[in-house]
């Protein structure tokens, strides 16, 4: 989001989303938490200014960051929740959900509403690799496509 408005619009589309605004408060104690639905994102954008809005997973947590380095380190550390979570017994996740004292539903607890536990280990290497390529070759073509346009608007009169 660049703009003011940018949180207003995107604050009162997404006004709805359960975890949205409890998720963006827990991080922020400075903000009260009697702050309407609707204005929290704007809120936020008023005292952190420009950033990504995120939804880390299928059910959160929603996230709030400066930048892609930022979004990349609170990927990271959820990625690790997931991880760790992913072998554990059910009992031993809820337990552990149940000792979350924030002020939004544990994201153990919203885990379990969704099939992340794998009854595989893994994918194959071959997998793997197709998938690493198939990344590659998409952030190719999209520089690629970037560099065209940008070259396309330095040559017009």
């Amino acid at each position: 989001m660049f703009y003011p408005s940018d949180a207003e619009g995107i604050g009162g589309e997404y006004s709805g989303e359960t975890h949205l605004a409890p998720d963006l408060l827990a991080a922020r104690p400075w903000l009260t938490a009697d702050t309407p639905r609707r204005e929290v994102l704007t809120a936020v954008m008023a005292q952190e200014w420009t950033g990504l809005l995120a939804l880390l997973g299928e059910y959160g947590p929603w996230v709030y960051a400066p930048d892609v380095a930022a979004l990349q380190g609170l990927s990271r550390a959820y990625a690790a929740l997931v991880s760790a979570a992913t072998p554990a017994r059910e009992e031993d996740v809820l337990a552990a959900a149940r000792r979350h004292a924030g002020g939004t539903a544990s994201l153990l607890a919203r885990l379990e509403a969704t099939d992340y536990r794998q009854k595989e280990r893994g994918a194959a290497p071959e997998t793997l690799a197709a998938l690493e390529a198939a990344f590659w070759a998409r952030a190719g073509e999209t520089a690629a496509a970037r560099r065209a346009e940008w070259a396309a608007r330095r040559l017009r009169p």
